[in-house]
């Protein structure tokens, strides 16, 4: 393959001398984990393992399409390999080597000219997953997966027969790669540092250092007697580090600046003005959250959200690389075409969007199925773009409208109030509008808080259940993920709103989305309740 110098971070460095079965990285953006650690692991895995298959997996099937394949694929490409001469997607070519296990369909299947297979496995199609014999697994962002889904669906699939590579340390290996885990759900993954073994790391590395210095020797030299002897002292110490590698656990954690000498500081600031301050400290510093402020959304957990894509019908027409025209509500199996949408929207000046849901009264289920928005100068009408680039074409027209009642009011500047411009942009692109807030003060924030309570917490379903969305939410789960509770003058409980006036926490991951949702939640939740004849609500 390629043999040019390339830079390669400490980080990436560490991982591959030290080359452990299972390897956990938790470090920040831009730490090349995809393009550098998965990458340069499976590069050498094409080459030690031929004809071994190895499985790419995903919280999801887009995200293994959009983020991960891509910047793998990238990633190989910086070593050399190129398309349909080294990989190409489905049946390998007839001069290449055979992979050791072949899958009835090839159409979610690169092969790689040493007979290697990489398999696409995602947490979603835990069908897709269960057809594949694999000898050692990748994921990145996996502090999106469910843990549960992972060791009951994925890992099974380490089933490659170890006699073909007696020897190798990576048989039924694991490498898990993420940034640091902000919410509950993510933190079985720092566990794998209390399985680890500091001193067989250390003592690993140490050796692999001495081996590298070996084969610089080796390459320096132009004694062919020398060069043997350096060869086989190569050999048989690299047989030596292999059988601790098998028995050893690699976590490591690091911060976007150990790839500082390629990102750059400018990629540093940008991305503490992009993320805010509570993201930029986990995505790019890996700081571990403290977790002790009182959270306005008191119960909200991974019940609460779901995935709903249609793979077989829509997403997997557009071939095994992701592709920009399948995001529209025809990839959603969530969305239901008899039932009208529901969109809660929030006004502003460095915010305008806003959250779409239907209500399903015979499952006593509210979904929010959407969020959307434009930031900094984007206005209304922007943000109506968004929602009818993505809704335009279904049958069912109709939209209730909720938003603030400070909608509804009236400047002396502009004709029209703010609730007025949202309900004629959105009908003169073909959508019946029925605006349901009607004006008056807005429901009090302690109100708000104790249904969702109530909403969030219910073990005996008294109450209609909330469920979101989490791919096309993500923004929405962040806003109120990090929306915290505090109390106002009157001992009563309040959200804090203040995220909204820092100039370090972007408009997206305030608590505008989650006002937006507020907006529509609490009187449609109020109304079901009220007819359904639940009392103390």
């Amino acid at each position: 393959m390629n043999s040019e110098l390339k830079f390669v971070s400490p980080l990436a460095k560490k991982v591959a001398l030290v080359d452990a079965k299972e390897t956990i990285v938790i470090a920040g953006r831009g730490s090349a984990k995809s393009t550098e650690i998965i990458a340069g692991d499976l590069d050498r895995r094409f080459h030690d393992m031929p004809g071994a298959v190895f499985g790419l997996v995903g919280a999801t099937y887009t995200q293994v399409q959009q983020r991960t394949l891509a910047s793998t694929i990238s990633g190989l490409a910086r070593r050399g390999y190129i398309e349909d001469k080294h990989w190409k997607v489905g049946r390998q070519k007839k001069s290449w080597g055979k992979p050791l296990f072949q899958p009835l369909n090839w159409d979610k299947w690169i092969s790689i000219y040493t007979g290697c297979g990489l398999c696409i496995m995602s947490l979603d199609r835990p069908g897709m997953s269960n057809s594949y014999t694999v000898w050692k697994l990748y994921g990145d962002e996996a502090k999106l997966f469910d843990y549960k889904l992972f060791q009951e669906d994925v890992v099974p699939t380490l089933r490659g027969a170890v006699n073909y590579f007696p020897n190798n340390p990576h048989n039924r290996g694991i490498m898990l790669c993420t940034s640091m885990p902000s919410l509950p759900e993510g933190q079985w993954l720092l566990d794998f540092e209390k399985r680890m073994d500091q001193e067989l790391v250390d003592t690993i590395y140490e050796l692999a250092l001495n081996v590298e210095e070996l084969k610089f020797a080796y390459y320096k030299t132009k004694n062919r007697n020398t060069k043997d002897k350096i060869q086989k002292e190569i050999q048989i110490r690299t047989k030596n580090i292999n059988v601790l590698r098998k028995h050893c656990v690699h976590y490591i954690e690091a911060s976007s600046l150990v790839n500082i000498d390629i990102l750059g500081g400018d990629y540093i600031l940008q991305q503490y003005e992009v993320l805010g301050e509570d993201k930029f400290l986990t995505e790019i510093l890996n700081v571990r959250p403290k977790g002790t402020d009182v959270m306005f959304y008191n119960g909200l957990s991974k019940r609460n959200f779901y995935t709903a894509y249609d793979y077989d019908n829509y997403i997997d027409s557009f071939g095994l690389f992701h592709d920009k025209r399948s995001e529209n509500w025809r990839r959603d199996t969530d969305y239901n075409p008899a039932l009208p949408l529901i969109m809660g929207f929030d006004f502003g000046v460095r915010f305008n969007g806003g959250v779409i849901a239907q209500f399903d009264y015979m499952e006593n289920k509210l979904r929010v199925l959407y969020n959307f928005y434009v930031e900094n100068g984007g206005t209304i009408e922007d943000a109506v773009n968004k929602f009818h680039e993505y809704y335009k074409g279904i049958q069912y027209n109709q939209i209730y409208l909720y938003y603030d009642n400070a909608g509804n009011n009236r400047n002396g500047i502009i004709m029209q109030t703010a609730a007025e411009q949202l309900e004629n942009l959105l009908m003169v692109r073909g959508w019946n509008v029925e605006r349901k807030t009607k004006g008056g003060a807005n429901t009090r924030h302690y109100k708000k808080y104790f249904l969702y309570e109530k909403v969030l917490n219910d073990k005996n379903n008294k109450f209609p259940q909330l469920l979101i969305n989490s791919n096309n939410c993500d923004d929405l789960i962040t806003s109120m993920r990090f929306a915290k509770a505090k109390k106002d003058s009157k001992g009563m409980i309040q959200k804090d709103k203040s995220s909204e006036k820092k100039g370090t926490i972007k408009p997206r991951h305030a608590t505008h989305l989650s006002d937006a949702l507020d907006d529509l939640f609490y009187p449609l939740i109020t109304d079901v309740c009220t007819t359904a004849g639940i009392i103390g609500f």
